[in-house]
């Protein structure tokens, strides 16, 4: 797969969204569910092999994920970043007792050890993020899990999402780290 294929799949999907092509945004949104993931197929297939079972899961998800909401944006970072943000949005208290109460969810993703074990668990947790309304970087979540094939970069992919989930955000960086 070359590396433009991503890219070029996240624009497709960015114009389905656009022009409001509901149909095409509801096969999408079914290609997570195994009995009617078929649907799913004419959209994906000219960015992925459908034959190749490591890069499938991960069009097949970013598709229904974006399908789901379409909210996209660089600025959500890593997925580490997105899953810190639906534990303490909204959440009064202590920041971190809110992480503390989402880490299972979250060390059950990193301890996925193929792409399609960590995109089971996804639908879930873009679910969640599209009814927080929050943006999710979809260009970034598809290099990542497609990163996820390879012992390193998978290491490293997990590391960065961990960083972004229990690492201090820049405005706790300010305030020199304090829990609100």
């Amino acid at each position: 797969m070359t590396p433009s294929r991503p890219r070029e799949f996240i624009a497709s999907l960015q114009k389905l969204a656009a022009a409001a092509d509901r149909g095409a945004l509801a096969d999408l949104r079914h290609g997570v569910a195994d009995a009617v993931a078929c649907r799913a197929w004419p959209h994906i297939a000219p960015f992925c092999d459908l034959r190749n079972q490591e890069e499938l899961p991960a069009f097949v998800v970013v598709g229904a994920g974006f399908a789901m909401h379409g909210q996209t944006s660089p600025q959500a970072g890593n997925l580490g970043s997105t899953l810190r943000r639906i534990a303490v949005e909204g959440r009064e208290g202590n920041r971190s007792e809110a992480l503390n109460s989402f880490a299972g969810r979250f060390r059950r993703l990193l301890t996925c050890n193929s792409v399609a074990e960590v995109c089971g668990r996804l639908p879930a947790v873009l679910r969640a993020a599209a009814r927080q309304g929050l943006a999710v970087n979809y260009q970034m979540l598809l290099d990542d899990l497609l990163k996820w094939r390879d012992q390193t970069h998978r290491d490293e992919v997990k590391l960065r999402w961990a960083a972004a989930y229990w690492g201090a955000s820049p405005e706790e960086y300010e305030k020199g780290g304090e829990d609100q």
